[in-house]
């Protein structure tokens, strides 16, 4: 049992290392990746005054045709091209007095030169994953609020972050609306792996069985092997959002985590129900009071690992698989 922690280290200094090795040079020579700031010139065309608005509203439509297209969609389940009845919605969308206060808190917290960071950051994240992935479009980047809604928005070609969803896990206004271990993801060095995330299940979509557990595993363990690939310095505990007594936790019952899957038969009886339950923010207390969410896609990041380490396969190779089964057996995966 005093191995674990040892051989856990072990395999994520392997899964890092190539990495590791080239990522202060990424670091230096990536460009920034632009972030446009549709949130702050949204929120001038909500507190514009009537003789100003329609300026802001052309403006708007000029230069974020797509955003407004995809934030129409979350809001207003349309995806109708804005009218002038769909601006005067957003107006009275965002000037609700708790919104509009959030919107105001988000655009202070998130200041020219956090965005920078931002922006520096996911530069030579995508940097690196043109290296992993070539031929892959590099997105459009914006910031909006939503009010709550999905973390970071799809387009065609564009990632929108929701800014007022990571605000610090000790924002006032979280407690009334998130469990702690909800909150705990919503801040602001969840950003950047969140995007990466977010872009890579936009390139690479699930394309298994749902109600299988083994086949949500390797793909969600998968994508979180891309993304510390992207983000080598990335910590295990902020890519899970648990904290280090909660890793500890896992680490020391990793073997009992793998056991009771195997016994219970859940690995491969189709079950969406069952199988969901590996994946949520929740703790799992259906095995154990004392365990976190996404065990799930804790699993399948160490049987990817273990799969990437003995076969070297490409990474698009292995965010396209569809069997399942062949990355188990050939990880090796035996946990004790």
């Amino acid at each position: 049992m005093t191995r674990k922690p040892l051989l856990f280290l072990t395999l994520i200094l392997l899964l890092t290392s190539a990495c590791h090795s080239t990522s202060a040079d990424v670091d230096s020579t990536a460009d920034p990746a632009p972030i446009a700031r549709f949130d702050r010139d949204l929120f001038a065309y909500v507190d514009a005054d009537s003789t100003r608005a329609t300026t802001l509203r052309d403006s708007l439509l000029r230069t974020y045709p797509e955003m407004l297209r995809i934030l129409s969609l979350a809001l207003f389940e349309r995806p109708d091209t804005p009218t002038v009845d769909y601006f005067g919605r957003l107006s009275d969308y965002y000037n609700e007095p708790t919104l509009h206060r959030l919107y105001a808190d988000a655009l202070e917290r998130y200041s020219d030169s956090a965005v920078d960071s931002l922006s520096r950051t996911l530069g030579a994240a995508f940097t690196r994953l043109e290296a992993d992935l070539p031929g892959r479009r590099r997105p459009a980047l914006c910031l909006h609020v939503s009010g709550f809604y999905q973390n970071v928005l799809v387009g065609d070609s564009l990632l929108s972050v929701s800014i007022d969803k990571y605000l610090g896990a000790d924002y006032p206004l979280y407690a009334d609306f998130f469990a702690p271990y909800v909150r705990r993801r919503m801040a602001p060095e969840y950003v950047a792996p969140d995007v990466v995330a977010a872009y890579l299940m936009s390139e690479f979509p699930f394309r298994g069985n749902e109600a299988v557990l083994l086949d949500r595993m390797i793909y969600e363990g998968a994508l979180r092997y891309a993304v510390l690939r992207a983000l080598p310095d990335l910590s295990m505990t902020t890519l899970m959002g648990w904290t280090p007594d909660e890793l500890k936790e896992v680490e020391r019952n990793e073997a009992g985590i793998w056991r009771a899957i195997v016994e219970r038969h859940a690995l491969y009886t189709p079950d969406r129900t069952a199988t969901a339950r590996y994946f949520q923010d929740r703790p799992s207390d259906f095995l154990s009071d004392k365990l976190p969410g996404r065990l799930g896609a804790w699993i399948g990041l160490r049987i990817v690992s273990r799969y990437m380490d003995h076969t070297h396969a490409p990474l698009d190779s292995l965010l396209t698989t569809t069997d399942a089964q062949a990355v188990l057996i050939a990880s090796k995966y035996r946990p004790r």
